[in-house]
């Protein structure tokens, strides 16, 4: 599934790799693959689809969720950019 978003994303499809990534997280939210997921959905909530609040709130499901993701550093800064601080 990820390997098939990816590829959406890589195509310009960001809808359809938004779809394939929430449905990853919401699937399989104990995989080892799911903050990757996570992180690359909110990525694309707030570049590609300008979708601020759903971004804000995935970056703070990753911090609070997946505190061992190499991620959780980059989604503070960016949650907090979202936040106006």
């Amino acid at each position: 599934m990820l390997m098939k978003a990816q590829l959406h994303e890589e195509n310009g499809s960001f809808a359809e790799a938004a779809d394939i990534y929430e449905k990853l997280v919401d699937i399989y939210p104990n995989d080892i693959l799911a903050d990757n997921a996570l992180f690359a959905l909110a990525k694309i909530q707030q570049y590609q689809l300008k979708d601020t609040t759903k971004a804000q709130a995935n970056y703070e499901k990753l911090i609070v969720n997946y505190t061992q993701s190499l991620f959780v550093a980059e989604a503070r800064i960016q949650f907090r950019k979202l936040r106006g601080f």
